[in-house]
């Protein structure tokens, strides 16, 4: 019973994990200037300015479009007080400020998260912006990721972008190894309570 308790939990154990697991970004590219507002010589971003920055659909690989902004945060960074949010806004009256979060140790390198809820927007792209470029990341149904810059340049703010097909948060389905572990876990404990109950009987018979 002990072998069987074991691995029942180590079956869990991997099914959570595999649930868990986060989605991985994928680096669409870098642009110049900026992905949404106006630069510092006037011209609007690539996307647009403001409240109407929107990913054009068909416009960039990965990305099914069109794909509205969702939130944008300027930041600044400091040795003694870390990385802090000098200007935010949101886009959606679902999200606000504290839907994210933002780590970083040297203003170069970090992470964020977006703590969606079944009924917020999915995100499904962010920009890194930084010196005179910006990266832009596809992620599917992120709410977590990590963001770089390049040349020591320090980071200049962070934008997210809805999904355009779609609205809310998608609950991931289970994976197939999720069922098949969890399918055999449970075959595993009904067979073992079948020889006991087997076992008591041949005990009870009599001799």
């Amino acid at each position: 019973m002990r072998g069987l308790t074991g691995w029942f939990s180590a079956a869990a154990l991997l099914a959570a994990a595999l649930v868990a697991v986060p989605a991985q970004a994928a680096l669409v590219g870098q642009y110049d200037g900026i992905d949404c507002g106006v630069s510092s010589s006037g011209t609007i971003g690539e996307f647009g300015s403001g409240a109407d920055c929107v990913i054009p659909e068909d416009s960039v690989e990965g990305i099914k479009g069109p794909t509205p902004l969702i939130a944008k945060f300027e930041f600044a960074f400091d040795s003694s007080d870390g990385l802090s949010v000098t200007v935010g806004a949101t886009f959606v009256g679902v999200v606000t400020r504290d839907h994210f979060q933002f780590t970083s140790t040297d203003g170069l390198t970090g992470t964020w998260r977006y703590d969606a809820g079944p009924t917020d927007p999915m995100l499904t792209a962010f920009a890194v912006n930084y010196g005179t470029v910006f990266d832009l990341y596809v992620v599917e149904n992120g709410q977590q990721g990590d963001w770089e810059t390049a040349n020591g340049l320090g980071l200049r703010q962070l934008s997210f972008y809805d999904r355009g097909l779609s609205t809310t948060m998608a609950v991931p389905a289970p994976t197939p190894l999720v069922l098949l572990a969890a399918g055999a876990g449970f075959l595993l404990l009904a067979r073992q309570r079948n020889r006991g109950v087997e076992g008591q009987r041949s005990l009870c018979a009599p001799g």
